[in-house]
């Protein structure tokens, strides 16, 4: 009988202790991320573009094809998240690549909006997903007329090194960010 009340108070102790450890109140968080194999890479090289083709089908513009030998540069990714809950936060990230590539040469920068969730936290490892979109400014060297696209980016999987102030995340996906990106965050 005495084992009972015992039992009960080590177990609400225990769920309070781990509730308390996965509840931060730190809601915002900076990123700063480098990124390559943008999407634009990928498609210049494969001759299919996902932003085309949406532009396409959204606003009836016509679609590039072929196939480009270009450039892979390193991609800059800055963000700020506003965390909703524990597990979903909502983004506004802006990247900037330069590209060239045997016809053109320029910049692209983009602005999105996306949301993450956390998947899985196992101490001060968690393992997210999320999506963006937004628009692309295409800017050319080579003084053909400057572009917008639709920006995009999907993040299959991010993993994120940290709980605390100052964390790490290493991210697989496919858009605008790159398709393996990596950086640091830091959350107030």
């Amino acid at each position: 009988m005495t084992r009972l009340p015992l039992i009960t108070a080590i177990a609400t102790l225990s769920t309070g202790a781990v509730h308390a450890e996965t509840l931060d109140k730190r809601q915002n968080e900076l990123q700063l991320n480098l990124g390559t194999y943008g999407s634009e890479y990928i498609a210049r090289g494969t001759g299919f573009n996902l932003s085309e083709y949406l532009d396409d089908k959204w606003f009836g513009e016509s679609k590039v094809t072929g196939k480009y030998s270009v450039k892979n540069s390193r991609i800059l990714r800055v963000g700020y998240g506003y965390r909703i809950n524990d597990n979903w936060w909502m983004t506004l990230d802006t990247t900037t690549q330069n590209f060239k590539d045997n016809t053109d040469s320029g910049k692209i920068k983009t602005w999105m909006l996306g949301a993450r969730r956390e998947l899985v936290r196992n101490g001060d490892i968690s393992v997210y997903t999320g999506a963006a979109v937004g628009q692309a400014k295409y800017s050319f060297e080579t003084g053909r007329a400057d572009a917008s696209h639709t920006a995009y980016q999907i993040d299959g999987m991010g993993v994120r090194f940290g709980q605390g102030g100052v964390s790490a995340h290493v991210v697989l996906g496919y858009g605008f960010a790159g398709l393996l990106q990596a950086g640091i965050n830091a959350r107030f």
